[in-house]
């Protein structure tokens, strides 16, 4: 898999479990969990697939689950938390564990703090740490509450490394929109103009998440040129695009 877009905290730590790849293929190593300030819409499940794959194309650790990887996002209720965790050992194969990667966003818990679907969630992930590799996300900026329960979370998995990410660059921006395009079979011209053109799109239209210029990649489409076998983003389409939006308050269509 190739290297997310930014995350450059997370990647350096990926790379520095690869290094030590022999203390957990040899030496019975156990790899440590991962707790990242990674918002939802920012490149949640970019990064969790970064790790699985890391995990697994460096044997790192076992994996004996129906999937590498699972992805939950919290609403807070008792019943969704009930069925998150059946879903995870309804997950496990030839063992009573699931053996795989577990990422889980837990934003959501910061409303319910101190009551007893936190205390429930931490029991549970603690039991669920001993088998599975387990990624915890939330976000941030909801201050003090969701602090307390991030802490509790740390507390139950004990063996942990924390990311702390930056949020990303206009570049970094362009980088996503570019690969989410080269994604989709579509061709987009490189070099300084482009490059140039796609920071002002950007600026434009306020892109201020993982999400949205996926999104915004979703309206460029329309400006590529369909007419060869291998369709084709140019600088001179973008500067079009540009053109038409500069002034508009919101995104729609290319209409050509």
């Amino acid at each position: 898999m190739n290297k997310p877009v930014g995350l450059e905290g997370l990647k350096m730590q990926m790379e520095e479990l690869a290094r030590k790849g022999e203390a957990f293929r040899k030496g019975g190593a156990k790899v440590p969990h991962v707790v990242m300030n990674l918002a939802r819409e920012n490149g949640q499940s970019v990064a969790a697939d970064y790790i699985t794959s890391v995990l697994y194309d460096n044997r790192l650790r076992r994996f004996r689950g129906m999937d590498c990887l699972l992805e939950y996002r919290l609403d807070g209720s008792m019943k969704q938390l009930k069925r998150v965790f059946e879903d995870i050992s309804d997950n496990a194969v030839y063992t009573n564990e699931y053996e795989g990667v577990a990422a889980i966003d837990i934003s959501a818990l910061a409303e319910c703090a101190n009551e007893i679907q936190t205390d429930y969630f931490v029991e549970q992930i603690k039991e669920t740490a001993k088998s599975a590799t387990v990624i915890i996300f939330y976000d941030e900026s909801l201050g003090g509450r969701i602090r307390s329960v991030k802490e509790r979370v740390l507390r139950a998995l004990g063996n942990y490394i924390e990311v702390s990410t930056e949020p990303y660059s206009q570049r970094e921006y362009s980088e996503i929109i570019v690969r989410n395009i080269r994604e989709r079979g579509i061709e987009i011209e490189s070099g300084e103009e482009s490059e140039k053109i796609l920071g002002s799109i950007v600026e434009e239209n306020h892109v201020t998440n993982a999400g949205e210029a996926a999104s915004l990649a979703d309206d460029l489409l329309f400006c590529a040129d369909y007419s060869d076998f291998r369709p084709r983003i140019t600088a001179k389409s973008l500067s079009e695009y540009a053109d038409k939006w500069k002034s508009a308050d919101k995104r729609s269509g290319y209409e050509k």
